[in-house]
């Protein structure tokens, strides 16, 4: 199995949620991940949920054949790549803070988002496009 795509050192497949908010605040800037409390994990996991949610709603997440529980425990860890719940923590966080850092993680994000999800869907595959709307000759089909 692959190591945690983001922390090459911690030998599971994804990350604990603890170590992906330690890495969020990190990035963030404002405060040393060390100083937290309970109140802010709390808080964090969270925020985690809202991301689990973002990704439970996304086109490229099958929920049915990949169900994705809540955290309950910043000790859990989840099958989702740590480079989605980081974005998702850091975005989150900045909107809770009313920062203006909040518009620059919303794109980083969603491209995150949008990204590690097709790629972990359809792998490097071309995208593919199909015009819905053609009649039988234009989309090249037999009548």
């Amino acid at each position: 199995m692959a190591e945690s795509n983001s922390s090459p050192h911690i030998t599971e497949p994804f990350a604990p949620l603890e170590t992906m908010i330690y890495r969020a605040l990190r990035r963030y800037g404002d405060v040393n991940p060390g100083t937290i409390d309970g109140e802010v994990s709390l808080m964090f996991l969270e925020l985690a949920n809202t991301t689990i949610e973002d990704i439970r709603q996304h086109a490229y997440w099958d929920n049915e054949t990949d169900p994705l529980n809540y955290y309950e425990a910043v000790s859990e860890i989840r099958g989702v790549p740590d480079n989605i719940i980081v974005s998702g923590l850091l975005f989150n966080y900045a909107i809770q803070q009313g920062s203006k850092k909040a518009e620059s993680y919303a794109s980083l994000y969603k491209k995150t988002l949008n990204q590690t999800l097709y790629e972990r869907k359809y792998g490097d595959q071309k995208h593919y496009l199909k015009r819905v709307d053609a009649t039988a000759d234009e989309a090249g089909e037999d009548s």
